[in-house]
This record gives C-alpha cells, sequence and structure tokens, in this order.
C-alpha cells in the first residue's frame, strides 16, 4: 500500500458518506409523500455540495504524489473531510422533521453553517497545500488561479451571509457556473 492509498483509505471514506448524505437527501425527497415544498434553495445547494466534494476527491487525487505520509496530513485529512461531512449532514433535515414541509426554509436556517464549513475546508486546503508544497511548482498559483479562488470565496462567503433567498441563490448560481466554466475548461484540455 503506498503511502497515498493509506491517506486516501480514510479520506474516501469520509468523502463518501458526504456524498451519501447529499443523495440520500435527494431520494428521501424524491420518495417522500405528502405535502412537501421542495423549493429551488435545497436542490441548488445540493448540487453545489455534489460537485464541490466530487472536484474535492478530483484535486487530491490530481496531487497524490506530492502530498506526505504522517500524522500531519491525516489529521488535516480529517478537518477538511470533517467538515465536507458536517455541511453534507446540513443540506437536507431528518426523515421526519416538519422542516420536509418548507425545504427553502430549512436551507436558509442551515445555509451559513453549511457555505462556511465548506469555506473553512477550502481554506485549510489552501494552506495546507501552500504549507508542504513551498517551493514546489504544482502548488504555486498563477494570478488567474489566485483571481478565481478570490472569486470563488467571495461568491461563498456572499452565499452565506446573504439575506434571503434570492440573493443567496444568485451568489450559489455564479459558483455553480464558475463550475461549469472550469468544467468546460479541462473538457478543453486548458
Amino acid at each position: 500500500m503506498s503511502s497515498f492509498e493509506f491517506i486516501f483509505t480514510l479520506f474516501g471514506l469520509v468523502m463518501g458518506l458526504a456524498l451519501t448524505e447529499v443523495l440520500g437527501g435527494f431520494a428521501r425527497a424524491v420518495k417522500r409523500h405528502g405535502p412537501a415544498r421542495l423549493g429551488l434553495l435545497t436542490p441548488v445547494v445540493s448540487l453545489f455540495m455534489l460537485y464541490e466534494i466530487t472536484d474535492f476527491w478530483s484535486d487530491a487525487w490530481e496531487v497524490r504524489d506530492q502530498l506526505p505520509t504522517g500524522m500531519p496530513t491525516l489529521l488535516i485529512s480529517v478537518v477538511i473531510t470533517g467538515l465536507y461531512y458536517f455541511a453534507s449532514v446540513l443540506v437536507w433535515p431528518e426523515e421526519g422533521d416538519a422542516a420536509w414541509d418548507d425545504l427553502d426554509g430549512w436551507m436558509l436556517g442551515q445555509k451559513r453553517q453549511l457555505l462556511l464549513s465548506v469555506f473553512a475546508s477550502n481554506v485549510v486546503t489552501v494552506a495546507g497545500l501552500s504549507a508542504i508544497g513551498q517551493g514546489q511548482s504544482a502548488f504555486t498559483p498563477t494570478p488567474f488561479a489566485i483571481g478565481w479562488m478570490a472569486l470563488y470565496f467571495g461568491l461563498l462567503l456572499a452565499a452565506a451571509f446573504a439575506p434571503g433567498r434570492r440573493l443567496t441563490l444568485i451568489a450559489l448560481a455564479l459558483v455553480l457556473a464558475m463550475y461549469a466554466t472550469a468544467l468546460a475548461m479541462q473538457l478543453a484540455g486548458g
């Protein structure tokens, strides 16, 4: 077993559980009988979380050869994946919760903790990669990447602190547009 496989076992388990939380919420929403107002905000946050977790998983794979093995890397991985799992648990209410009657209302009450957890996991990731990548070109961000991260972090904070549904949706729609742009750039080979 390589050092990355050792670290990735824990990482993959927790990230897989995070994906399961979001996908399970979607499934419960589809299966739900009775009055339920799905709204727009919770499904948009779910899409955001699904892409965010998948993108992070992909990024971890890309830097696997540069990650040192040891307790610091494991602890940083636990913090990052723990924050993603915590955020994922907040996307959908528990079964039987009255919040299923108004999912936009539920999300408005959870979005700050959820989005700040994702924000924190990304800050820890960037700080961790910067710390272990001193002098390694794989971890030296370009001016474009720095601007991209600044825009992403700004939109996350805007969505977290936006008063109400509409401004939150606008900020999240812009983040999703960034994801679509990044995906199109990757598919185009850039």
